[in-house]
C-alpha cells in the first residue's frame, strides 16, 4: 500500500508542476496565453497614416496584422504578416507604422522570450458631408488625422485611424469693406487667368456685374486692374450682347464681328474665418455657364485663390 502511495505522489507532482526552467537555447515564439503577463506597448507607438489616395477614393474598413515581438520587446520586421485587408494600398504603411513598434519585454518562467501579437487597424473615414460649403473649400489645413485605441471582443489590440474635417465656424470677423472687394478682386483675376485671351489673336470681351446687378457698374479702377493683354473688362450693362451673332437691328449701329462675350457676376460672399472666404461666381457665354465655388485665404499679405465647378447649365 505504501509503495503504490510512493508510486502516484511523484507522477502527480509532475503532472502540476510548469515546464521550467526552459531548454538551452529555446527561441519558439510564445503566445499570449503562454506568457506571465500581457505585453505592455510603448506609448510612443505611432499608428500608420491614411494612405491620401484611398481616402481621395473614400475606401475604408479593417486591416489586421500578425507580428512577433522579439526578447527586447521590438518587432521583427520578417514577422509582419497582413491577415486581412480591403485594399492592398494600406498594407504598406500598416506594416511600415508597425515595425517601429516598441513593446515592454515579456518572459516566461522569469526569462526573456518572443511572443506573437496582433493588431488590428480601423480606417474609417467620416460620413459624407451634405453641405458643399465645408466641403469643396479644398485647403488642407481643415483637416486633421485622428487614432483611437481600443480592444477587441477577442482581446486583439484595435486602432481607428480617422480623417475628420475640422469644423469652421461661420461667423463675422472684423472684414473691412476694402478687404472683402480685396479678396474677390483676387478671385475675378483668377478667373480671368482661367479663361485667357483668345486662340484667334482677336480681343476677349469679359461683362462684369456690379455688386448692385446687372444695372450697376463695377468700380472703374477694378475694371482698368483686371483688363490685360488679349482681354477687356467692360461693365455689364455696357457690353454687346453677342458679337457673333451680328443680329441687325433697325436704327441700331450693328456690333463688330468677334466672340461671344463673357459674363462675369459674384453671387454670393461667405466669411468663414478672419482670413477666409468663399465665393459663388457665375461664369457665362452665349446660352450657357458655369458656376464656381472659389475659397480666398489670406497668405503672408497675398490672397490664394483655388476654384471648383459646382454646376454647368446651358439653355
Amino acid at each position: 500500500m505504501l509503495g503504490t502511495m510512493l508510486l502516484i505522489f511523484p507522477v502527480a507532482t509532475l503532472a502540476q508542476s510548469p515546464a521550467c526552467p526552459l531548454a538551452a537555447g529555446d527561441t519558439v515564439a510564445r503566445a499570449i496565453s503562454q506568457v506571465e503577463r500581457r505585453p505592455l506597448a510603448d506609448s510612443a507607438n505611432a499608428p500608420p497614416g491614411y494612405p491620401p489616395l484611398l481616402r481621395e477614393a473614400g475606401l475604408q474598413g479593417p486591416v489586421r496584422v500578425a507580428f512577433t515581438v522579439d526578447t527586447r520587446g521590438r518587432v521583427e520586421p520578417a514577422t509582419i504578416r497582413i491577415e486581412r485587408s480591403p485594399n492592398p494600398g494600406f498594407d504598406f504603411p500598416v506594416k511600415r507604422a508597425v515595425a517601429t513598434w516598441r513593446y515592454a519585454p515579456v518572459s516566461l518562467c522569469g526569462h526573456p522570450v518572443r511572443i506573437r501579437l496582433d493588431h488590428e487597424f480601423a480606417f474609417q473615414l467620416p460620413a459624407p458631408e451634405r453641405d458643399t460649403l465645408r466641403l469643396r473649400f479644398l485647403f488642407d489645413a481643415d483637416m486633421a488625422a485622428t487614432a483611437a485605441t481600443d480592444t477587441m471582443p477577442d482581446g486583439t489590440p484595435r486602432t481607428t485611424v480617422g480623417w475628420q474635417r475640422i469644423p469652421l465656424a461661420v461667423a463675422a470677423p472684423p472684414w473691412g469693406p476694402a478687404t472683402l472687394d480685396s479678396a474677390e478682386e483676387a478671385v475675378l483675376a483668377h478667373l480671368l487667368d482661367e479663361v485667357g485671351p483668345s486662340p484667334s489673336g482677336m480681343t476677349r470681351v469679359v461683362c462684369l456685374v456690379g455688386q448692385g446687378g446687372e444695372s450697376a457698374d463695377p468700380d472703374s479702377a477694378r475694371l482698368v486692374r483686371l483688363t490685360r493683354p488679349g482681354i477687356a473688362v467692360l461693365p455689364y450693362r455696357r457690353c454687346p450682347r453677342t458679337f457673333a451673332s451680328m443680329v441687325y437691328t433697325a436704327g441700331k449701329r450693328p456690333d463688330p464681328p468677334g466672340e461671344d462675350p463673357f459674363g462675369m457676376q459674384v453671387r454670393t460672399r461667405t466669411v468663414l474665418s478672419p482670413t477666409r472666404l468663399l465665393l459663388d461666381v457665375d461664369v457665362s457665354r452665349g446660352m450657357g455657364g458655369s458656376n464656381y465655388r472659389c475659397g480666398v485665404e489670406r497668405r503672408d499679405s497675398e490672397w490664394r485663390v483655388r476654384c471648383t465647378i459646382l454646376s454647368v447649365w446651358s439653355s
